[in-house]
């Protein structure tokens, strides 16, 4: 069974670097970078609807958790 994760970032080379880190790592199998996501979410109050960009995240081991915190840094401005 595999674990799929998806994090969302604001730019194509940001998903890129977290997919490459965490196979890297060997926290994750497998990553893939995903283009044109419509994002649409709540902000104080308000929807907001923008364009992101997803890395998806595969692994068969539950390690894939602890790469929450480094995905954290990496997609952080």
């Amino acid at each position: 069974m595999f674990y799929v994760v998806l994090v969302t970032v604001g730019e194509d080379s940001r998903a890129r670097e977290i997919g490459r880190k965490l196979v890297e790592e060997k926290l994750a199998a497998c990553a893939n970078v995903i283009s044109g996501v419509n994002s649409t979410y709540r902000w104080k109050g308000k929807v907001e609807e923008i364009q992101d960009v997803a890395a998806m995240v595969k692994s068969k081991n539950i390690a894939i958790f602890p790469f929450a915190h480094l995905s954290g840094k990496l997609a952080s401005p």
